[in-house]
Parts: structure tokens; sequence; C-alpha cells
């Protein structure tokens, strides 16, 4: 609800509202129905990305094609990821996939704590549009992350996917390797469409 006061506007809301939003998030979609195959194969393409000269990282590995948008990541965002990689007590996956408009803004490396248990991350950072939205490529020590506690899983090419979903559009897609989760985030008005996603997280890897 919006309203004004003392002369600023403000959106409020009240108890039953937010009771009633949440329980439509979490119980008021269907579910989202995803490819289970690894047969789609990828293409790589020629494109420069604003984000920097060349590309590198050549064909992912989920369903993807130039008609998807999506192309190897710019080298200016790899070498960010693989000067970052050091800083990192565990391995850093970077994909070998963005889409056309991504331009790559940072690699940065942050600490977490968790009930006195501290945790290290990472997260790629790029921005998809001029209006704020970004998307990134996250990895965190710390498995049980609460973003996922009420994902589904579903397997997609050989591996195991956690989703977080509003039952039509994927926000999250992540998965777990040892002591490790890593995910793909969408922007906040969801620009990147399922496929885009999926394709992502297919394409991320540990940094060679």
């Amino acid at each position: 609800m919006d309203e004004i006061i003392g002369g600023e506007s403000f959106v409020t809301s009240t108890p039953e509202l937010i009771r009633e939003t949440v329980h439509e998030f979490l119980y008021g979609h269907a579910p989202l129905r995803l490819p289970s195959s690894g047969s789609t194969s990828v293409h790589s393409h020629s494109h420069h990305s604003s984000g920097g000269s060349g590309s590198s990282g050549g064909s992912g590995s989920g369903p993807s094609d130039a008609s998807l948008d999506l192309y190897p990541v710019s080298s200016t965002g790899r070498s960010m990821a693989i000067g970052a990689a050091p800083n990192v007590p565990f391995p850093l996956e970077y994909p070998s996939l963005q889409t056309g408009p991504a331009i790559p803004q940072e690699v940065h490396v942050y600490t977490l704590e968790d009930h006195k248990r501290l945790h290290h991350g990472y997260v790629a950072v790029w921005q998809q549009n001029g209006l704020g939205g970004y998307y990134d490529v996250e990895g965190l020590d710390w498995v049980n992350i609460p973003l996922f506690a009420h994902a589904r899983s579903q397997e997609i090419g050989g591996r195991t996917y956690l989703i977080v979903d509003d039952g039509t559009h994927i926000h999250d897609i992540g998965w777990r390797t040892g002591r490790v989760i890593y995910f793909v985030s969408n922007t906040l008005l969801e620009d990147l469409t399922n496929q885009q996603m999926i394709a992502i997280a297919r394409s991320t890897r540990p940094l060679s």
C-alpha cells in the first residue's frame, strides 16, 4: 500500500497482507516444469561483448545458442575471476557463458558469519541492463544456506540442481560440490529466461 507520511511517500503493509503474500509465494504456484535431459548441445558463436575484447571459455555444457543470446564470457570477466581465485579457500567456479548485453562488474571475495562460524564466499557480478539489473554467480562454503532451504531438486544433464522459482521463472539455481554450494541468481526483475539460467549454471565449472 502506498501512503504519504510527513509529505514523503512510503510503501506499507499489514501483518495479514504479509502472511497472504508469503503464502502465495510459497504455495500459490504450480511446480515449474524444466527439462531433465542434457541432449541439447551448446554452440559457440563469435561475439564481442561490451565487457571486454575477445572471449574465452569456448562451448558451455548446457542448452544454449545464439537464439538464447548467450555467448562465451568476456576476457575481462575471466581475468577478474583468475585474479580473485587465490583469495578463495575452495575452487572458484566461473561460467563459460554470459548473456549478450552483460557487462562484468567485479569478482568480490567476502566472509559471512553464521552463529559465530565464519564462512567464505565470492560473487561474480554482471550488469544486464542500465536499469539496475544485475545477475551473478556465487560460491559459498555454507552448503545449507537459507536461500535454498525450501528449494526443489532436479537433475539436469547429469547434475542435481536446487531451484528457487515463483512457479514461472527461476530466480536462483544452485548445486553442491563437496562442502561448497555454487549458484546463479537472476536479476531482481528476472530478466534472464529459464533457459539462460540453466545454461549459465551448466557452463559454470572450476577455472582451468
